[in-house]
């Protein structure tokens, strides 16, 4: 892809097949093919970590990060951070993958049902949470009945 002749790094329709086939061809797009929003969309819809690859200016798009981290939590380690504070896209991040639980604000981190959430389904985001849940005796059982090693988080109390 290196090689392709340049009419096709900005050929709108070859990417729409392109990112089918492999997303990380979007690399070699050019600028005015990441900054368009219907092809980006496209491709997060595909893979969501393909946010990476868009415009800043998408990366700060709310309908944009949020079809991304539907379809890949990890999303959120590509778009604009001001969407930690979004709870709706950041929750659903933390739920899809608790452990993105590190990178989130205090006020998620205190948030129970959030946290038995996360830890339900990855019990080592057990260590991410705010310390007054670590005592919380239903967030630790949930943490520990994922992953055992998780009750090396929970507090001495």
């Amino acid at each position: 892809l290196k090689q392709m002749p340049v009419v096709l790094r900005s050929d709108k329709r070859f990417w729409f097949h392109a990112v089918l086939i492999n997303g990380w061809a979007l690399k070699f797009a050019a600028s005015t093919i990441t900054a368009d929003k219907d092809l980006m969309l496209h491709a997060v819809r595909q893979d969501g970590i393909m946010l990476d690859f868009a415009a800043n200016h998408l990366k700060r798009d709310r309908e944009l990060v949020l079809a991304a981290v539907q379809q890949d939590a990890m999303a959120m380690l590509c778009c604009d951070p001001s969407f930690w504070k979004d709870s709706e896209i950041a929750v659903m991040a933390i739920q899809k993958n608790g452990m993105l639980l590190g990178l989130a604000p205090v006020s998620i981190k205190r948030d129970r049902e959030v946290v038995r959430s996360a830890v339900s389904h990855h019990g080592l985001a057990l260590e991410h949470v705010d310390d007054k849940l670590k005592d919380d005796a239903d967030v630790v059982f949930a943490a520990v009945h994922n992953s055992g090693h998780a009750l090396q988080y929970a507090s001495d109390k």
